[in-house]
């Protein structure tokens, strides 16, 4: 993302935050920054590292409720993808967005590491899909199952047991 398609989205997100009547407040913009930096998908871990980074330190309880302004704003959604954690990821409204509309994510039940894969027939296939009196706005395929680390160290446990 450009300088100026920063700004530009920084202005916007305070229109937004005016209409909502919210405060306009250095953590919010420091939140939507960072996530405009961002590639992946990415976690409020990630969002509170990258801001300490930075040398801005806010609350865990900061990032969240920026994150929910932010989703609300539209350049971002979140998926919970495992129980273990909520991940997000930009979405096509964000400038100089790398995100396609439809996404398929490959998610390991063991710990919780998500890939973002693209298959164009696949993404062919789900924008033919027609459902009567309903508009589709994205799509978010999720496919569970366990990833190759996981799959290994599984394998090691049992290879060691059964010496």
């Amino acid at each position: 993302m450009t300088p100026e398609q920063e700004k530009t989205l920084l202005k916007s997100f305070d229109e937004f935050i005016e209409k909502k009547r919210c405060r306009k407040t250095p953590e919010r913009r420091a939140v939507l920054s960072v996530v405009a930096r961002i590639t992946g998908n990415f976690s409020t871990a990630d969002i509170y590292d990258l801001l300490k980074t930075d040398g801005f330190v806010v609350s865990m309880s900061t990032i969240y409720n920026a994150l929910s302004l932010i989703e609300e704003f539209g350049v971002i959604r979140r998926q919970d993808y495992s129980r273990r954690t909520s991940l997000y990821e930009r979405t096509d409204k964000m400038p100089g967005s790398f995100r396609a509309d439809n996404l398929c994510h490959l998610i390991c039940t063991e710990c919780g590491k998500t890939k973002i894969v693209t298959d164009t027939e696949l993404s062919r296939y789900v924008a033919s899909l027609k459902f009567p009196r309903f508009v589709t706005a994205y799509t978010s395929i999720n496919i569970y199952g366990i990833c190759p680390a996981c799959n290994r160290k599984k394998k090691q446990k049992s290879k060691n047991k059964n010496k």
